[in-house]
């Protein structure tokens, strides 16, 4: 069993954050979304984090650069990683 790709995040956050601007860092929803939409059409079971987080992320399961998860983001995909282990 795997992950979804990576969570979805909030773009808006993420155009802000300074290092991401020094580093010219960025990143769309929509790739990491197509890239989610490959792995679920695969036929292993995974742990579908991007329907998790929403798309745009839930703002309270993003970290303060709007990639990263927070602690409540971590929490949220362990316990949906030990929920799908245990169905």
């Amino acid at each position: 069993m795997g992950l979804d790709y990576a969570p979805t995040f909030d773009e808006e956050r993420t155009a802000v954050y300074p290092p991401f601007q020094m580093g010219q860092s960025h990143w769309r929803n929509e790739a990491v979304v197509a890239i989610g939409d490959f792995i679920r059409e695969q036929e292993d079971p995974i742990v579908d984090i991007q329907t998790l987080f929403g798309t745009p992320a839930d703002p309270e399961l993003q970290g303060p650069d709007g990639v990263h998860p927070s602690l409540a983001g971590q929490k949220a995909i362990a316990r949906t990683f030990v929920g799908r282990l245990t169905s």
